[in-house]
């Protein structure tokens, strides 16, 4: 049938005059605890229609039954606690009564009532006509949500009335009376809806939501219509008062299509990522962009990239393969034209922002070309090297080539498990440095075992602190940004979507001692002690560390201080034995400790710590209660320690506080002459 015709036709229908005996008008919304006195509601206002029988209404010699449906897989048929309230999922409705000449269907959201008698009179839209006793109507594949059904409605003829803007909007709200406005579709807020502004020489006025037909559904009928902005549009509907916070805005609602007339095409506009970024946001402004695709993930069905060109990169929502096309169809375009990342395709859309994530986007985006590009080269780099490339990134984004990184593991590597079963996802999450237990750490996130596949519970010790790993993946700049806030974090640089290629288990481990000749350490496997010099401390006192010569094989996470010269090696073992009563901790992982918490060795002794972050590999003496510095005691001697010697006026002499003091009398430890001694 011709559209004009049709709608025509609708017109006509909606608005004829009917010469009807009665009017009964069944009120679900409003008269539904009366209308259904037997049906039982849940605490949520919720009643079911359920068991073996349909459910009957009557009123005024006409009675309305709603069976249960046979469908297992549907909603049960129901009075909901909120506007429609009578909701059939499946089955049928079945109006009954003396010479049923119209039957108009009052609903809100979806309607999907059809005839199952097509003899029995005509339904076209949300109205039957015809001469019956009884009208039976089935439900299809989606719900129908009904807030009432007028039987034998007399309607009077009504016809709209023609107006312009300005005259449209002088009138009063009111859902009887009907108008009629032709105009140039201007800005389009939501064209799934039909949300949009109507202007004519007189004025402007907001359209909220555009349906095919009178009562008909206005979800996607907008996109369906084809309108765009520019098209003149004719429609019908009522005038309303939208009052929000305080703010009046007069709008056309229950608007149903008459007629359109295309308008003249929008200029596109040509224009770089960078001078997009700073065009404002705008439905009606369409521009042409050009660049290389990156961060498409495979399968993917709307085409979310993020576009580069020379001048920047911007983040594209869905593409489409034809203005107002369907969605979801972007893996026909990737079929046809070999959509990848690393190829060039030219999109054209409207500038748009995300604001739950302040991201500027191109929205509305539908295809013009593409081209193919190089594919994603791989670089072999060291952490430094990848985090100075990961910092020249765009913020949030994700580079296009790959990037396999070697460094040694710092801290105990994270693998991701369910909070509620323990369940092991198979991802892994670590730091690597250059240099074993070293700084600036890489991230790398969510990474796969070897032949990128995830880890299993027997691969779990694969690799530790200190081992050497190489990954295969892209760097990535993350700036996690508050919702409550809106602030920023600092950058995180990561690896991401990677992969092991390869680890190595160093057979042997090497500890760096400091120009004091003491270094704590903490094994992240066993290691063999035999002639090195390895002690645990057994004993806390008031100003000194009674520490004790262990050796033999040691176990893994077990706090140590080494004695030596530069530095010390070990072999590592298999296993080994944790000794007893040691007072020494050990890390594994950068460990967070408050002021005070802790002694921690610094320059061949022990001092109370600040608070901050303590570094992984290394070994610290809790403490609850700080008195000041301890020297460590070898065998009851005092090492880094020199006798109290008398001193002559010409020694200074500070507290190790600091403070200079004329003689050291009092037990303690002091500066004297530059060295530390103890009484």
């Amino acid at each position: 049938m011709n559209k004009k015709l049709r709608y025509g036709l609708l017109t006509l229908l909606a608005f004829m005059g009917l010469a009807v005996s009665a009017q009964t008008t069944f009120d679900f919304d409003n008269d539904y605890a009366t209308l259904f006195p037997d049906v039982v509601f849940d605490s949520d206002g919720n009643g079911y229609i359920s068991g073996n029988d349909a459910v009957s209404i009557e009123k005024d010699g006409f009675t309305i039954t709603v069976s249960v449906g046979d469908n297992p897989d549907k909603n049960a048929n129901c009075i909901w606690n909120k506007s429609p309230r009578l909701r059939i999922y499946s089955g049928t409705i079945t109006i009954s009564g003396s010479g049923i000449k119209t039957i108009q269907f009052i609903h809100g959201g979806s309607f999907n009532l059809s005839l199952t008698d097509t003899s029995k009179g005509e339904k076209i839209g949300n109205v039957w006509t015809g001469n019956e006793d009884e009208v039976v109507f089935a439900c299809g594949n989606t719900s129908t949500q009904l807030k009432q059904i007028i039987i034998n409605a007399e309607i009077p003829p009504v016809v709209p009335i023609e107006v312009s803007i300005a005259q449209f909007l002088n009138k009063e709200d009111s859902e009887d009376d009907w108008y009629q406005l032709t105009g140039t579709v201007g800005e389009v807020k939501n064209s799934q809806y039909g949300n949009f502004y109507l202007e004519d020489s007189s004025g402007s006025v907001y359209v909220y939501g555009l349906s095919e037909e009178k009562g008909g559904q206005q979800n996607g009928s907008f996109t369906k219509l084809g309108i765009e902005p520019g098209d003149i549009l004719t429609i019908i509907g009522n005038r309303y008062t939208h009052v929000k916070d305080g703010v009046e805005t007069d709008e056309v609602t229950n608007a149903y299509f008459v007629d359109v007339e295309k308008g003249e095409a929008p200029e596109i506009i040509d224009i770089s990522v960078e001078d997009f970024l700073d065009e404002p946001v705008s439905t009606d402004v369409w521009y042409r962009l050009k660049g290389k695709i990156t961060n498409l993930k495979d399968g993917d069905q709307y085409g979310n990239f993020d576009l580069v060109d020379e001048t920047g990169s911007v983040y594209v929502y869905g593409v489409l393969s034809e203005k107002g096309g369907e969605k979801k169809k972007f893996q026909e375009l990737v079929g046809k034209y070999g959509i990848k990342n690393g190829g060039y395709i030219t999109i054209i859309g409207n500038r748009g922002y995300y604001a739950a994530k302040d991201q500027i986007q191109v929205a509305n985006a539908y295809f013009e070309d593409y081209e193919d590009g190089a594919d994603p080269k791989t670089y072999t780099v060291t952490v430094e090297e990848a985090l100075e490339a990961a910092v020249e990134l765009d913020k949030n984004a994700t580079s296009f080539d790959f990037y396999k990184v070697t460094g040694y593991v710092v801290g105990t590597p994270v693998y991701k498990r369910s909070s509620s079963t323990g369940e092991l996802y198979g991802d892994v999450n670590l730091y690597i440095a250059d240099e074993i237990n070293g700084t600036p750490t890489f991230y790398i996130y969510q990474a796969n075992n070897k032949d990128n596949e995830l880890f299993t519970e027997s691969d779990l010790n694969l690799f530790t602190a200190g081992d050497k790993v190489t990954f295969l993946g892209k760097l990535k700049n993350y700036v996690r940004k508050d919702k409550e806030t809106g602030e920023e974090a600092d950058p995180v640089y990561e690896l991401v979507e990677g992969y092991l290629l390869n680890y190595e288990i160093s057979p042997t481990v090497t500890v760096t001692i400091p120009s004091s000749g003491l270094a704590t350490f903490c094994p992240a496997r066993p290691i063999l002690v035999e002639d090195q010099e390895v002690y645990i401390a057994k004993e806390l006192q008031e100003d000194k560390v009674i520490v004790e010569r262990v050796s033999g094989k040691i176990a893994a996470n077990v706090g140590l201080l080494i004695k030596g010269e530069e530095s010390v090696t070990f072999d590592v073992e298999e296993r080994g034995e944790e000794p007893e009563d040691n007072l020494l901790v050990g890390v594994l992982d950068p460990t967070d400790l408050e002021e005070g918490e802790a002694y921690i060795l610094v320059d061949g002794s022990f001092h109370p710590c600040n608070a901050g972050t303590f570094p992984a590999g290394k070994a610290y003496l809790p403490a609850e209660a700080v008195s000041g510095a301890k020297v460590i005691v070898f065998g009851g001697e005092t090492t880094s320690i020199n006798e109290m010697k008398a001193q002559d006026s010409s020694s200074e002499i500070y507290t190790i506080g600091g403070i200079r003091v004329k003689n050291a009398q009092q037990k303690g430890v002091y500066i004297i002459n530059g060295k530390k001694v103890v009484k």
